[in-house]
């Protein structure tokens, strides 16, 4: 009886946490079936259309050049021994700590008029080219998001890399196959669904963006929910413009499964020798190096070293005591949505692992669709679902119930939802590599499956659980849109500091906060490089 009781709690902890992420969700459709307003009508005549071509187009071309970014990139460090491989190997991830949004802002000032680059090109004599100069918006945000965004495709190439066999490489050497074929007919359909994994993550952070697509002018879907909903305060226009993102992105999905179904493959055995890099010297190593170089250049040094220039003409005036605030603030909500994500994300995936069937794996699918989401689409479900909340405890209390819907819950949950999928695949990873060996001997010794969880899995986690914590600590670092639209008022983190000086068009205010959040997110990476390298 008491191993039927705790597989119950089990049964309604699974079915718990996948309701919690679903609830926005469900309060976001109430306000689907309304009929459309003169601002829906509108916008279907004359907007919708941009919003699609652009949204699209910026999405499908910076998928496209993060993918070949870093498959190049990945391909040159596990393959080939040139110089400064092992260094250029760890530093080619420090891209993904720099927001595209930070990216985007450096970039727009470095190449405006007044920017250091047209002071070159004037110093240089090139007046011409300086005064006529003129990147096209959509191109110039495809170039932050491949340069920021690579990284995701580079790691997921570089492990896969890693675990092939030399075998494979040596029986087409053997067959006279070119080192073009070799790449093109062995090892890339082999890539593919590391590819196609890396370039779904790319487009969903570029569906997910606002401040690059704001401080450009680019007319996409996120700009416009953010345009309907705060300038005209029409939520149910703004819901509709939600849903049509939703459908993008489900298209994208759906895609990307359909392609993995059709092209199954098999991973050589781990079993069999690694690949050895093979030296490349004289002319070869020369141009390995550096394209290495040239990539983390415009994807890292240059952004970096105009920041740093920024901090030093404004560090005076910048680190204050509303800095010190920004910094409290950010680390209180990022501590925080890591402990509210990787517990609850090491219940459900031993609730996954105990229960196993299509019904556990949809439910799973729900609890962990989040990370899908744009955060344009949950912020508003995050809202609704707070201020259902609010007048549901006013009427149940009598007015005397405290208002969730300003405080810094909402933003706390909305983190926890958007990133629950990132903590839950860190510990799922670990269950699968344990598998049941482990619970199954406390069973047989007398504990029942909750004490089992405790005593025996969870310590095993502790790795993963940290590794999930560091994940989803540097993506709230990160993340800009959820904190302008849920935070509490005068409520200010390190990214609403930096968009509110780009706002104001002053964007050297901001190297500092910018730094800040570079430098507390390339600690992790560099700490999760490093425990993955060993």
């Amino acid at each position: 009886m008491k191993c039927l009781h705790a597989f119950d709690i089990w049964k309604k902890i699974h079915w718990l946490l996948a309701a919690s992420v679903s609830l926005p969700f469900i309060f976001l459709s109430l306000h689907l079936f309304t009929p459309g307003n003169e601002n829906w009508q509108e916008i279907k005549n004359y907007l919708l259309t941009d919003y699609i071509i652009n949204t699209v187009s910026l999405t499908m071309l910076s998928a496209f050049f993060a993918t070949a970014f870093g498959l190049f990139s990945a391909w040159l460090v596990s393959m080939y021994a040139f110089p400064g491989r092992r260094l250029f190997q760890t530093l080619l991830v420090l891209p993904l700590a720099i927001p595209p949004y930070i990216a985007a802002y450096t970039y727009d000032s470095l190449f405006s008029y007044t920017g250091h680059a047209h002071i070159l090109l004037r110093y240089l004599g090139i007046n011409w080219f300086a005064h006529n100069i003129a990147i096209p918006t959509i191109a110039f945000g495809v170039c932050i998001f491949s340069l920021t965004l690579y990284p995701y495709v580079y790691l997921l190439a570089r492990a896969f890399l890693y675990r092939q066999s030399a075998a494979m490489l040596e029986s087409a050497r053997l067959l006279s196959h070119s080192e073009r074929d070799v790449f093109l007919r062995v090892f890339l359909p082999l890539l593919r669904p590391s590819l196609f994994a890396g370039g779904t993550l790319v487009a969903l952070e570029v569906l997910n963006d606002f401040g690059v697509a704001s401080h450009l002018g680019i007319h996409t879907f996120s700009t416009g929910i953010f345009t309907i909903w705060f300038g005209m305060a029409d939520v149910d226009t703004a819901v509709k413009l939600s849903f049509s993102l939703l459908g993008i992105l489900f298209a994208i999905i759906f895609l990307n499964r359909e392609i993995q179904k059709r092209r199954p493959y098999k991973q050589a055995s781990s079993k069999e020798r690694p690949l050895s890099p093979q030296p490349l010297t004289g002319k070869n190593g020369f141009f390995a190096a550096a394209f290495c170089l040239l990539l983390l250049f415009a994807a890292c040094i240059l952004p970096l070293g105009q920041m740093l220039y920024w901090a030093g003409l404004t560090y005076k005036n910048s680190l204050n005591s509303q800095f010190a605030v920004c910094i409290f603030n950010t680390l209180k909500i990022s501590i925080a949505a890591c402990f509210l994500i990787m517990l609850p994300s090491a219940l459900l995936a031993n609730a996954s692992r105990l229960f196993p069937g299509h019904k556990t794996a949809l439910l799973t699918q729900i609890a962990t669709s989040g990370y899908a989401t744009p955060s344009a689409v949950l912020s508003m479900g995050i809202i609704s679902l707070f201020s259902a909340l609010d007048s549901a405890a006013k009427s149940f209390f009598a007015g005397a119930a405290p208002t969730l819907g300003l405080s810094i819950s909402m933003l706390i949950f909305a983190y926890a939802v958007r990133f629950f999928t990132v903590g839950y695949q860190a510990v799922e990873n670990q269950f699968t590599r344990l598998g049941n060996i482990y619970t199954e001997a406390a069973r047989t010794l007398g504990c029942n499956i909750t004490q089992s969880f405790w005593r025996v899995d969870l310590p095993l986690l502790k790795n993963s659980l940290l590794a999930g914590a560091a994940l989803v600590f540097i993506d709230v670092v990160k993340e800009l849109p959820l904190a302008l639209t849920l935070r509490p008022f005068n409520f200010e983190t390190l990214g609403t500091k930096v968009y509110m000086y780009a706002g104001n068009e002053a964007i050297e205010e901001a190297a500092c906060a910018s730094l800040a959040i570079i430098g507390a997110s390339s600690l992790f990476i560099m700490l999760l490089e490093r425990k993955g390298g060993k």
